[in-house]
């Protein structure tokens, strides 16, 4: 019989949902309609009667399709929103009063007469027949008289009583009820389209901020091939650097003039035997090389002043060559040796890092160097510095301890 009611109650719900679709033709009438069956809905839900909740929350849902059908533009995220929360809450409420007990307290009926327990039979002794009463014969009454006979009267019609007249509405009460309709509905589509307006600001961000992850990593990828030339760091602790001896370049297949060759090879020999002085001396007496010959003497010339302590004026000897011989690894090499020396730390680190690129086999010198610029630079670059030091000992430089202690 319950599940007969509730049968009857949502076809009741479904004409009246149909009817007052009917009745609004206006998108924002619509609207405040069903926002005010679905507020009605979650009180009554709230509250605990079930049906009625149920009433409110179709006609909501009814009122949302029907702005879905004929409004496909007006708020279509709300109105799809709206309109799946009324079906979830319809699908529970049916689940609810499916399921629920009848609220009316079982009363058992009442005892029948066959269902009393059987009154128990005198016994044959005690059964007295009551003494006869006497025979009376009395003469019959007299007739009444007749009376006279009056012909049946018609009723008249009883007009039935008029129902009570609903009480009149307040026509101010009305109107400001119909302004706050109208003010809440303004308010509800600003609301509406500010909504909109953060949905695209906040996509915008998220694409910004793909955009500036990508142009992070870039950055961080740049910052481990290059390093800032223009900071100034510290004093660099004595740690002993060893200066690489220059390449002589190839010779060319014409013999030079005079004895040249054999005389860059004696003073080569001088600087390994550990007398730098004489083989600047050497130098110094030398008379002046022709063309192919003046980066190697300037490059020997230059080794020979750093071992000497004499930093500025190695880099004063290389200097000239800076243009003509930029694309050369051994000339770079050299030449961050002589700003190492000399105290300028950043242009030498810049000088060392251009020969790593230009060559993947430096001498383990100039990788030792580079690991002490890095760990000697503020802020510390322990993780190049690191590198490079192994770099160094892979290519044969014995550990140097005081090298090693700055990396930890």
């Amino acid at each position: 019989m319950a599940s007969v009611l509730r049968l009857a109650l949502c076809a009741a719900i479904c004409v009246c949902a149909a009817t007052a679709r009917a009745a609004f033709s206006d998108p924002s009438q619509i609207q405040t309609e069903a926002y005010i069956h679905l507020v009605q809905g979650d009180q009554s839900l709230d509250s605990g009667r079930l049906d009625e909740a149920l009433e409110h929350y179709t006609l909501s849902r009814d009122f949302y399709l029907q702005l879905a059908e004929e409004f496909p533009d007006y708020q279509p995220r709300v109105v799809t929103y709206r309109a799946d929360y009324c079906s979830d809450q319809i699908d529970l409420l049916v689940l609810r009063l499916g399921n629920e007990p009848s609220s009316l307290p079982f009363t058992p009926p009442p005892p029948t007469r066959s269902s009393l327990p059987p009154e128990p039979e005198p016994d044959a002794d005690e059964v007295q027949e009551p003494p006869s009463p006497p025979l009376v014969f009395a003469a019959p009454p007299p007739a009444p008289p007749a009376l006279p006979v009056e012909p049946p009267s018609t009723p008249e019609p009883v007009a039935p009583p008029a129902p009570p007249a609903p009480p009149a509405p307040d026509p101010e009460l009305l109107s400001q009820l119909r302004d706050q309709i109208a003010s809440l509905s303004s308010q509800r589509d600003d609301l509406s389209s500010r909504l909109d307006e953060l949905i695209a600001q906040n996509l915008d961000l998220a694409a910004r901020l793909t955009d500036l992850a990508a142009q992070l990593d870039d950055a961080r990828a740049r910052a481990d091939r290059a390093e800032d030339a223009l900071q100034r760091t510290p004093p660099v602790p004595t740690v002993p650097t060893v200066p690489t001896v220059p390449t002589v370049p190839s010779v060319p297949t014409v013999p030079a003039p005079s004895n040249y060759p054999q005389l860059l090879s004696h003073l080569q020999s001088l600087l390994l035997s550990g007398d730098p002085a004489a083989a600047l001396d050497g130098l110094d007496a030398s008379p002046s090389p022709p063309e192919e010959f003046r980066l190697p003497f300037a490059l020997l010339r230059s080794s020979a002043l750093v071992r000497l302590g004499q930093g500025p004026a190695a880099v004063d000897a290389l200097s000239p060559f800076a243009d003509a011989f930029d694309e050369d690894p051994d000339f770079h090499v050299a030449f961050g040796n002589a700003l190492l020396s000399a105290g300028r730390l950043s242009e030498a680190r810049a000088s060392l890092l251009l020969a790593s690129k230009l060559s993947n086999e430096l001498p383990p010198e100039a990788y030792a160097n580079l690991a002490l610029l890095y760990a000697a630079s503020s802020p510390k670059n322990l993780r190049s510095a690191r590198k490079y030091y192994q770099k160094a000992l892979d290519f044969g430089l014995p550990p140097v301890p005081s090298l090693a202690a700055l990396l930890h």
